[in-house]
C-alpha cells in the first residue's frame, strides 16, 4: 500500500462506502492509513448512546466498532495485497475510560505480525482526552 497517507485512506474509504461497511453506516471517516497507524474518526452525536441524561456521549458499540475497525485497518499496508487479503477480528480487548463526547478519534497501530496472526493496540480520544483502549488480534488470511 502506498504512503501517501491520504491516497491510501480515500481508496479504502471508497471500498468501504461502496460495498456499504459497517464503518460508513455510523459516520467513520478515514483520516489516515499508512505503514505507521490507521485514524478514524466519528462524531458521537451520530453514535450518540440513548441514556437519560442531557449529556450526548457515544455509544459503547460504536467506540467498540472504532477499535476493531482502526486496529483491523492499521495490518492492512502490511499485507501482500491490502486490498483482497482478509482480516478477521479474532479476539477485542477494550476498556472505556471516560464518556465519549464530540469528535471521536481513533488511532490503531500494528504492533506486531506473525504468520497468520496480527496484534494491534488502539487509542480513542474525544476531545483532546483518552476515552478508551483497545486491543486487538487479527488472523490474516491471504489470497
Amino acid at each position: 500500500m502506498s504512503e501517501a497517507s491520504g491516497d491510501a485512506a480515500a481508496a479504502v474509504q471508497a471500498y468501504i462506502e461502496s460495498h456499504d461497511g459497517f464503518l460508513s453506516k455510523i459516520g467513520g471517516e478515514i483520516t489516515r492509513l499508512d505503514s505507521t497507524c490507521c485514524e478514524v474518526a466519528v462524531d458521537a452525536g451520530f453514535v450518540a448512546s440513548a441514556n437519560t441524561t442531557d449529556d450526548i456521549a457515544a455509544h459503547g458499540g460504536a467506540v467498540a466498532t472504532l477499535v476493531d475497525s482502526a486496529g483491523g485497518l492499521a495490518v492492512r499496508p502490511h499485507l501482500d495485497d491490502p486490498v483482497a487479503d482478509t482480516v478477521v477480528t479474532v479476539s477485542l480487548d477494550l476498556n472505556y475510560l471516560d464518556a465519549a463526547q464530540g469528535e471521536l478519534n481513533a488511532r490503531g497501530e500494528m504492533l506486531r505480525r506473525g504468520g497468520s496472526m496480527a496484534f494491534s493496540r488502539v487509542d480513542v480520544e474525544a476531545g483532546g482526552d483518552l476515552v478508551a483502549v483497545g486491543n486487538g488480534a487479527f488472523k490474516i488470511v491471504e489470497d
